[in-house]
């Protein structure tokens, strides 16, 4: 299928993307996952995007979350990304992207009357050739910002 011209400045992320991470914040301990991460395209002017982490020590299903990309405007391009997490959020970011780095912070972040309060996330990727890194900043619990997770995936091939 033909990449819509309106994301073709995303194209470096399409593909399937495996990896591990770590994750920490003040009122857990820290642990680590494994990782997968898909950007897909259907010809539309967006990207799709699905993530899904396991266990290290026993494969067991942790977090997951699926969405949308799409840019708005010229450069430097203005990104846009709509997710559902599985955590009972519902989280709107915005931000920047330059050629293989993306910049997010959200503007919007909602949960369920379950859900765990969160109030912000900023989202840091880089992108170099084959290798995906990305940082993750997160508000919760009435606490700031603070550092939640780190991961570096591969571009695997189908």
């Amino acid at each position: 299928m033909e990449l819509h011209p309106e994301v073709e400045p995303l194209a470096f992320l399409l593909g399937r993307w495996s990896g591990e991470g770590t994750g920490e914040y003040p009122t857990i301990k820290p642990f680590a996952f494994r990782e997968e991460v898909t950007f897909e395209h259907n010809g539309k002017p967006f990207l799709s995007y699905s993530q899904k982490t396991w266990s290290l020590i026993d494969d067991s299903p942790m977090h997951s979350e699926t969405g949308y990309l799409r840019l708005a405007g010229p450069a430097p391009r203005r990104l846009e990304i709509v997710l559902a997490h599985s955590t009972g959020l519902v989280e709107v970011s915005e931000g920047i992207l330059e050629p293989g780095k993306i910049e997010l912070i959200s503007t919007n972040v909602h949960g369920t009357s379950t859900a765990k309060t969160v109030t912000a996330i900023g989202r840091s990727i880089v992108v170099a050739e084959d290798v995906f890194k990305y940082r993750l900043r997160m508000a919760a619990g009435g606490l700031p910002a603070h550092h939640h997770l780190s991961g570096e995936l591969q571009r695997v091939s189908d």
